[in-house]
């Protein structure tokens, strides 16, 4: 009986360490694959991914898909599929074994990044047009004619099912993914800008567009929920409106200084609450590479010195100069660990705290900004027909 009663005490003992290890076990499993639906992966623009990016550096495949337009970047549907187009208008879905579904030419000039959505796949065009294509065989569902160029991605709002999109002369459409346009708004002509930025959308449909020094509040159905204008300063130059708790964090060029400085708006009412102060403003706030939120941080690249640290409040925290600088925007995962371009596409980095994880020497010029999905980096260079795929 005593021998019965220690096997029993053994078997419970077994089973509830084995609990504790499973659990163990389940919390170092990485999440799904986290779909990026949009350029910056959310609708908010943060640039913040949510997923884990990869550990070792090395190549593991390349795709020519020939050359893309400046700044496009991949998107991934919630199976894993990528998208991208190039610039004459070839557009490609590449499943997660990096095997080309189909391709399809759009007989139009692809301005840049995509937005998909689960059965559509949305394009801005640079002859006026949007596009809705199936995700299934790359047919054309829908076009919107827009009647204006755009060098900017559609932004879709996943929960909510619409997108925005924003023309070189002021005009914001929203539209539906069946192809029905819900308001075309009249920003005001900007010839001053080389195109107004794209814009973010928050949890509740809310959209946030800038100009050339106003900002805009609009509901999902385009109705206007507030307007400032500013006079101090003038918006140069950045590519994204970013959204993150109740603020709204865009980029600016003061019309009597150097340099580009990061603003935060208020996203309830408009006021404007803080221009940034920094070190480096003179020089490195390089306008075509974007900010990224974190809880606790903004983080900017400078292409003269390394990576820039603001509190949510605007204050300069610290600097990470780095002998080889960022080229590209700085894509963050779960662990915290940066990657990030060099000058001239001579290196990819991956860093955490002040430690490089791996380097990987490109030897192409010119990436665009990264891409991280399924633990692998995905991009594309300036001057290199390929899609790239790091692990």
């Amino acid at each position: 009986m005593r021998i019965f009663h220690f096997l029993i005490f053994i078997f419970i003992i077994s089973f509830f360490t084995s609990c504790g290890e499973n659990d163990i076990i389940s919390d170092e499993t990485p999440p799904d694959p986290a779909p990026w639906r949009n350029h910056r992966y959310d609708y908010s623009n943060t640039g913040y991914y949510h997923g884990y990016g990869p550990t070792q550096g090395v190549i593991v495949d390349t795709i020519n898909i020939g050359r893309i337009n400046e700044g496009a970047t991949p998107v991934f549907d919630k199976n894993g599929n990528l998208y991208i187009a190039n610039e004459d208008g070839i557009s490609y879905k590449i499943d997660s074994n990096h095997s080309i579904v189909w391709s399809v030419d759009l007989d139009t000039r692809i301005s840049g990044s995509a937005s998909v959505l689960d059965s559509i796949v949305v394009w801005a065009s640079k002859d006026k047009f949007i596009f809705g294509i199936s995700t299934h065989d790359g047919s054309v569902n829908w076009t919107i004619d827009i009647g204006d160029e755009t060098v900017n991605p559609p932004i879709i709002h996943t929960e909510l099912q619409f997108g925005v999109l924003t023309t070189l002369h002021g005009l914001l459409y929203i539209f539906d993914l069946n192809g029905n346009v819900i308001k075309n708004i009249d920003l005001g002509e900007n010839n001053i800008l080389d195109f107004i930025p794209v814009p973010a959308i928050d949890e509740d449909g809310n959209i946030y567009v800038v100009t050339r020094n106003e900002a805009y509040c609009f509901d999902m159905l385009g109705n206007e929920v507030w307007h400032e204008t500013y006079d101090e300063y003038y918006h140069h130059f950045g590519n994204f409106i970013a959204y993150s708790k109740e603020k709204i964090f865009y980029k600016t060029y003061l019309e009597n200084n150097s340099g580009f400085y990061l603003v935060a708006v208020d996203a309830t009412n408009g006021e404007l609450l803080w221009m940034s102060t920094t070190n480096h403003q003179f020089q490195g706030f390089t306008p075509y590479y974007e900010f990224t939120i974190t809880d606790d941080y903004i983080i900017i690249p400078n292409e003269f010195v390394g990576i820039e640290y603001f509190d949510l409040n605007g204050n300069h925290v610290k600097t990470d100069e780095l002998e080889n600088e960022p080229f590209t925007s700085i894509l963050i995962d779960l662990k915290d660990n940066f990657y990030y371009g060099t000058e001239y596409g001579e290196l990819l980095v991956s860093k955490q705290n002040n430690s490089i994880n791996w380097s990987l020497s490109i030897n192409q010029y010119y990436l665009y900004d990264l891409v991280v999905n399924d633990e692998k980096i995905f991009f594309v260079t300036r001057e290199h027909p390929n899609l790239w795929i790091i692990e």
